[in-house]
């Protein structure tokens, strides 16, 4: 890469036919292939000594596409930020509402082992056994008595 100061504006048209504009001024990091052509050569002379202070007018240029490239790249990372944002956001608001799930499906399946218990505590043998009968015992002697009489 090297530095070329160009006098007098043009566009280089390489092989392959793209064509590369210069404007009037100080260029850095030009391409060797650049700066070796001869159409560049023939555009391109010593700098003038610029006093303290004072930017050159191609280097200002340069200096301001280099800005406004790095505030497009500064757009498009807030962009990007903002996107990656919203995607936490909705991903908290899952978060939140696969806890609820859970802690619903917990609650459930306390009741539903509570009922559990509770049926298989009614329908043992051993429980039936010990509950009191819900007819009255009959005593047949009584009637026994009634028929002698």
């Amino acid at each position: 890469m090297k530095t070329i100061h160009v006098i007098k504006a043009f566009v280089l048209a390489l092989t392959g036919g793209e064509r590369v504009p210069y404007s009037v001024g100080t260029h850095r990091n030009v391409p060797d292939e650049h700066a070796d052509h001869w159409f560049t050569k023939l555009h391109c002379g010593e700098p003038e000594e610029l006093p303290d202070g004072v930017v050159d007018p191609g280097e200002f240029a340069m200096l301001r596409r280099q800005v406004e490239s790095l505030k497009d790249a500064g757009s498009e990372r807030d962009a990007a930020v903002a996107e990656r944002d919203a995607a936490v956001a909705a991903r908290d608001a899952l978060v939140t509402e696969r806890d609820a799930a859970k802690a619903e499906i917990a609650r459930l399946t306390g009741e539903l082992e509570a009922a559990h218990a509770l049926i298989s505590e009614a329908s043992t043998p051993a429980a039936s056994a010990e509950a009191p009968s819900a007819e009255p015992a009959t005593d047949p002697t009584p009637s026994k008595a009634r028929r002698a009489a």
